[in-house]
Order: C-alpha cells, then sequence, then structure tokens
C-alpha cells in the first residue's frame, strides 16, 4: 500500500518505555523515553504541535462516524448499547471541537478532515470503516481507546489476549492505540515556548456554552487535571497550561487515565470493554443487516445503495453531512457575540440531531437494492469533493445556498420516483416529514445566505 505523504516522515523507535505515573505531570524525560515515534526530517515544535493536531483531529472525526454508523446499525434489541455508542460519539465531536479550540490558539489552521480508506498516515489507529457492530469491531474500539497500562482487575490478561486477535482480525492489521499520538503531543506541547499561544484567539475559539459542554473537569489542589465526567467537553485555550489540560481532559475522558488501578469507569476505554463483555455473553448477530463502507453512488461497487429512494435519502444525507461540516468552521471564523455565528451553530446542531440523525435511522429500515436483495440501506457519511472554505465570507454563505440547492434536487428526486408510492406505509410517512422538515428549515436559511452573501 502507497503511504501518504505524512507516514514518510515517520520514524519509530525500537524501545518503548514504562509509561508515566501522571498525564497531568509528563517529565521531559519520562515523555521522551515513552515517545514511540519522531518525525524524519523534524519539524519545529509548532509545525509538529499543529501537525499533531490534524492528526488527532482526523482520528476524532474518524472514530465519531465510525461509532454513530454502529450505533445505528443496532437490533432494536440492544437499545443501551446504541444509547452508549451515540453519546461516545458525541464526545468525540466535543474533542474534534477542542482541538479546533487548540488550532485556533497555535495560530494554525483548522481541520475537519477524516481518513478516508484505504489511505492511513502511521498514526491513525486502524483503518477507516463503517461496519455494523460485531465483536470484533468492539474489541478493535477496546484496543483503540485502550490505556497504555491497565490494572488485571480491568482487563485480565487472557481477556487482553482474546480482544486483541478479534481487533486484529477485523482491522487486518494491529490495532494502534489513540493514546500513543495524544501523549506525543503532550510532549511537544511542553517544549512550546508560552509566548506561541495567542489569548487573543479566544473570541474565535467554541465556547462551552455554545457547544453544550457540560463534562464536568476535576483538578487536584495543584490544578492539574485528574478527572472528566461524561458528556460534550469542550475547552478554550489561551495560554499553554491550557493547552496540556485540554489535551489531558481528552486523554482522561477517552482512555481513562494511565496507570491507574481501575481508569475511569465513564471513559471511553471502560464504555466500549464493559460492550464487549456485554455482547460476548449474548448470541449474535447484534446488528440490522446494514453492508459494510456503503456508498449513494449506484456504481460503486458490492456495498453501493442502488433502490432509488434510498440512494436519493443517502445522498440527501451526505449533502446534510457536508452542510455540518461547512458550517462549524464558517463558525469559527466568526467572533462571538455576532448573530452569524450564533445562526451557524444553530444550523449544525439542527443537522446533527433533527436531519443527519433521523435519515440515519430511517436509512437501515429501508432496502439497499431493488429487488432481490437482503441488505438493508445505511447512512454513508461521504465526504463531499472537498472541506476547504472560500477566501471571501459572501461566498462561504453562498456554497450554503448552493448544498441547499442540491438537497431540494435530492429531496424532488425523492417524491418523483415510482418506488416512493410504494414503500411501506410507515416508511413513507416518515420519509415524509423528514423532506418537510428539511424543506421548512431550508426555506428560512436562503433568506439568511441571501442577506449574508
Amino acid at each position: 500500500m502507497n503511504q501518504s505523504r505524512l507516514a514518510s516522515r515517520i520514524r519509530w523507535r525500537d524501545a518503548k518505555a514504562a509509561a508515566p505515573a501522571s498525564l497531568t505531570m509528563i517529565s521531559p524525560a519520562t515523555a521522551e523515553a515513552g515517545s514511540p515515534f519522531e518525525l524524519d526530517p523534524p519539524l519545529s515544535p509548532l509545525d509538529e504541535a499543529i501537525f499533531l493536531l490534524h492528526t488527532i483531529a482526523e482520528v476524532e472525526h474518524s472514530l465519531m462516524v465510525q461509532y454513530l454508523y454502529a450505533a445505528y446499525s443496532l437490533e432494536a434489541d440492544f437499545a443501551d448499547c446504541q444509547v452508549k455508542l451515540r453519546a461516545t460519539a458525541q464526545e468525540e465531536m466535543g474533542h474534534l471541537i477542542t482541538v479546533q479550540n487548540l488550532l485556533l490558539s497555535l495560530g494554525g489552521p483548522l481541520n475537519f478532515d477524516r481518513e478516508d480508506f484505504p489511505f492511513r498516515n502511521g498514526l491513525y489507529p486502524f483503518h477507516y470503516s463503517l461496519e455494523p457492530v460485531t465483536l470484533g469491531s468492539i474489541a478493535k474500539y477496546v484496543i483503540a481507546e485502550k490505556p497504555l497500562t491497565v490494572d488485571s482487575s480491568v482487563l485480565p490478561p487472557e481477556l487482553e489476549k482474546e480482544i486483541r486477535e478479534k481487533a486484529k482480525m477485523d482491522a487486518g492489521m494491529e490495532v494502534d492505540r489513540v493514546g500513543m499520538v495524544l501523549a506525543r503531543l503532550v510532549e511537544v506541547l511542553d517544549k512550546l515556548p508560552a509566548g506561541v499561544f495567542r489569548p487573543d484567539s479566544d473570541q474565535l475559539q467554541a465556547d462551552p456554552g455554545e457547544w453544550g459542554g457540560w463534562a464536568s473537569v476535576d483538578r487536584d489542589p495543584s490544578g492539574n487535571v485528574i478527572a472528566v465526567s461524561s458528556g460534550v467537553l469542550v475547552m478554550t485555550v489561551a495560554s499553554k497550561k491550557e493547552a496540556l489540560d485540554a489535551v489531558t481532559a481528552i486523554m482522561l475522558q477517552g482512555e481513562g487515565g494511565v496507570a491507574e488501578a481501575a481508569g475511569s469507569p465513564e471513559s471511553h476505554f471502560r464504555r466500549f470493554l464493559d460492550l464487549y463483555k456485554t455482547l460476548r455473553t449474548m448470541k449474535g448477530p447484534y446488528s440490522l443487516p446494514v453492508p459494510r463502507d456503503p456508498s449513494a453512488s449506484a456504481n460503486s461497487g458490492t456495498s453501493a445503495i442502488t433502490f432509488p429512494p434510498s440512494r436519493y435519502l443517502a445522498q440527501l444525507a451526505n449533502l446534510r453531512y457536508r452542510l455540518l461540516l461547512a458550517s462549524i468552521p464558517h463558525s469559527l471564523g466568526i467572533a462571538r457575540g455576532s448573530a452569524a455565528r450564533a445562526t451557524l451553530i444553530g444550523w449544525s446542531f439542527t443537522e446533527m440531531t433533527s436531519h443527519i440523525g433521523p435519515m440515519a435511522r430511517l436509512l437501515v429500515t429501508m432496502p439497499r437494492q431493488a429487488a432481490g436483495g437482503k441488505t438493508a440501506a445505511a447512512a454513508p457519511f461521504e465526504l463531499p469533493f472537498s472541506l476547504m472554505l472560500a477566501v471571501r465570507e459572501p461566498d462561504r454563505w453562498r456554497m450554503l445556498g448552493e448544498i441547499l440547492a442540491e438537497s431540494a434536487g435530492r429531496i424532488e428526486a425523492i417524491r418523483l420516483d415510482p418506488d416512493f408510492k410504494n414503500l411501506p406505509e410507515e416508511t413513507r410517512a416518515r420519509l415524509a416529514d423528514i423532506l418537510n422538515n428539511v424543506e421548512q428549515e431550508d426555506k428560512t436559511r436562503q433568506t439568511i445566505i441571501v442577506a449574508n452573501s
């Protein structure tokens, strides 16, 4: 497999030292000993910090989408598992937003991209793939979110061996830990001079109040972050200390801590470990018959969604995903307090909760193929041709208008397709409600877009 331009710079060290005793206080010597890779040729500390943040943003985005797809794939009998997967995906969104705040604090470009298989830069935990829930896929998530060390009372050696084997079988490769890259970022941030961080970026950074960031952060008497609750975590960054705190909080909510006897019971690692233990006692399959890596293009191979109403709805879901990925960075280019910023953030929440979510839930109940097929459709979460925003503010709004116009075209295609009327009555009614809601929202939005462009 060809290496990406990023992978070509990564050099892996032979020895891996023991984990640091605390994520909040890592000495340079310990961090250096524990860092499993380096860049060759080396980057300046500031450039490497931005490089690592871009990688972490792509990993968080990829995990978020994979966890969402897994959640929507589950059978109704596994509602509790679905809730845990969706909650974890929401927390990954908070991590993605916090990473953008870190980039703003360093004066770096934002990054809402993600890995698009089959490419891998050497720092992703495993190849991106949308797949229904299996014991193997959950094993993959356990290892990706695993702390460097875990007490045997939490993860006995024989269970870890089993999980690693299933994860490797599912991924087709050894699964890496996300925390490896985050630990390296801590090391690099610690090398940066305090003056590198831009306190004046706070007016552009995402605020917890804007993004529903309600996760609580606990600190020790010295002010070091020692625990993070479940919930959406959004942290602003105006100094080196706040940057290190933000990365530590992401690690604690994801991995649950390093070298702790039990780790955080609300961490992603513990959540997936509990899911694995639960599912291994149950008889599968656990998921609806959704495909692996579906596509809204009719000519994309064995996972193509070919039943026209399902394909058009999948294409509409892709457009709303594109609108979400355009609205968030657009909002971060506008100062807090602006009506335009509040509008874009509001649109982002609406897309996530009122449009993309209902479409994804409905698609898994609709056929993937026109006739004779046994698999269901699913939201493909396909990336647009570009995630870059226009330079001029009016042109950014105009691009949003183009997405709404394309959405209207997909809605019309669904309604005009002969198979629409042949859908089951309940499916047709749910689909009609989704389309009507999108149309009503977009009529209001078009007025705002015209005024700003």
